[in-house]
């Protein structure tokens, strides 16, 4: 994988890492379901204007916009609504790295490197110090419900996967029409959507919704997905691990929430494990254009 990949997937997670900071300002002033259903209105709009319907079934379109829009963010918001600190769901959400890596080599036969193990293991690690403290500040229903959400996002990543010939901005926005309808009518039988939208709409909610849509979701998921679908998704994971250190290191800027030694020793951990990554990938790299050239010249050597 080419180091302009990684730097774009790194500047990706800052995307996200800033995305639980903003969802937790947006919930401030919107209830979660009515805010859902705004985020993927927007995601929508563009098939309105002519983007064509991915080349794959209603059935298929149905499936990826249950598990996106339902299972990743219907989770999120509501774990983050029911208490849990923004930075704890930052860390938390990332477990989809694990589920996605267990689900890619269970069920689609991906075989992942020693090298790649131990950049996992050194990913988890950090995690696990990165939650240590921060456990006694959640809640049992929020962290439940980020955990879901952390399944649904490693399902999410091997579907995208086994639809590697279909353009990423096709998906996105089609799949963002099958959350719609079920998150407005659920804010319609628990919330009050009319009150909110005339009270509560202001600058503050309306940049949320705009953020996490267009950016977060048009434009960072797309570089994600696109390059899921060129590299694979044990190549491109693991990268989510970083979405916890810019969600920490951010909601210390904004919310004050604290990061202690543990948390920096995990953080330290994290991109110990990226490094390690990004240097096996393009050491492989390198073997397999050297098996291949090797390949090319034994061929040539027969024909001659």
């Amino acid at each position: 994988m080419a180091w302009r990949e990684s730097l774009l997937l790194i500047f990706v997670t800052f995307v996200w890492g800033l995305n639980f900071v903003v969802i937790k300002l947006g919930l401030s002033d919107l209830p979660p379901l009515l805010f859902l259903a705004l985020r993927f209105f927007v995601c929508a709009l563009p098939v309105l204007f002519g983007v064509r319907r991915p080349a794959i079934g209603l059935g298929q379109i149905v499936l990826l916009g249950g598990v996106f829009g339902i299972g990743v963010f219907g989770c999120l918001f509501l774990g983050i609504y029911f208490g849990l600190p923004a930075g704890i769901a930052a860390v938390a959400m990332q477990s989809q790295v694990f589920f996605t890596i267990m689900i890619a080599v269970t069920f689609l036969a991906e075989r992942i490197t020693r090298t790649g193990c131990v950049a996992v293991a050194c990913g988890f690690l950090g995690m696990a110090l990165l939650l240590a403290d921060g456990l006694q500040a959640s809640t049992a229903l929020g962290m439940a419900c980020i955990l879901a959400g952390a399944v649904c996002w490693g399902v999410f990543n091997n579907l995208l996967k086994m639809h590697k010939d279909i353009p990423m901005f096709d998906i996105l926005t089609w799949i963002s029409l099958v959350p719609v309808v079920p998150f407005l009518l659920a804010s319609c039988l628990f919330e009050n959507p009319v009150a909110a939208l005339t009270t509560h709409i202001n600058t503050n909610s309306v940049l949320s919704v705009l953020y996490t849509s267009i950016i977060s979701t048009l434009f960072a998921y797309y570089i994600w997905g696109s390059l899921i679908q060129k590299r694979g998704s044990l190549y491109i994971a693991p990268f989510a691990l970083l979405i916890p250190v810019f969600g920490v290191i951010l909601s210390y800027i904004v919310f004050g929430e604290q990061i202690d030694n543990t948390e920096l020793i995990g953080i330290i951990f994290i991109v110990c494990g990226l490094i390690i990554m990004n240097i096996g990938n393009f050491l492989h790299a390198n073997v397999n254009l050297k098996s291949a050239e090797n390949l090319r010249n034994t061929v040539r050597g027969f024909r001659r």
